[in-house]
C-alpha cells in the first residue's frame, strides 16, 4: 500500500460521527513544494509528543528541504516538490506507530 492509500485508509477509519470536525489538507506552496495539515482534535493524537524535524529550511529554492511539527493542535509537514510522500509517511508512522 502506498502512502496516499495509507492516508486514505487512515482517514476513512476516522470518518465517523465523532471525527467530523477534523480534516487532512494537502496544498502546494510557491517555492515550489507541499504542505500537509492534519487536525489532531478527535483523532486521539492531540496529546501525543512529536519531535520537530527540520532539514534544509531556509536554503535556496533549488535545495531540498523538509520539516514537520505540531502547531496549535495541527500536525504540519512541508517540503520541496520531491517530499510529498515522505511528509505523508512521516505523519502516518507517527500516527500509527504499531503499524510499522
Amino acid at each position: 500500500m502506498n502512502s496516499l492509500q495509507r492516508l486514505g485508509e487512515w482517514t476513512r477509519q476516522r470518518s465517523d460521527d465523532q471525527w467530523t470536525d477534523s480534516s487532512v489538507v494537502i496544498e502546494t506552496v510557491s517555492n515550489p513544494g507541499w504542505i500537509v495539515k492534519v487536525e489532531l482534535k478527535g483523532a486521539g493524537l492531540e496529546n501525543r509528543e512529536f519531535e520537530e524535524i527540520e532539514e534544509g529550511v531556509g536554503a535556496t529554492p533549488q535545495d531540498r528541504w523538509f520539516c514537520c511539527y505540531i502547531e496549535q493542535g495541527v500536525w504540519k509537514g512541508a517540503g520541496d516538490e520531491t517530499q510529498l510522500e515522505r511528509i505523508i509517511e512521516t505523519f502516518l508512522d507517527w500516527a500509527e506507530p504499531n503499524r510499522q
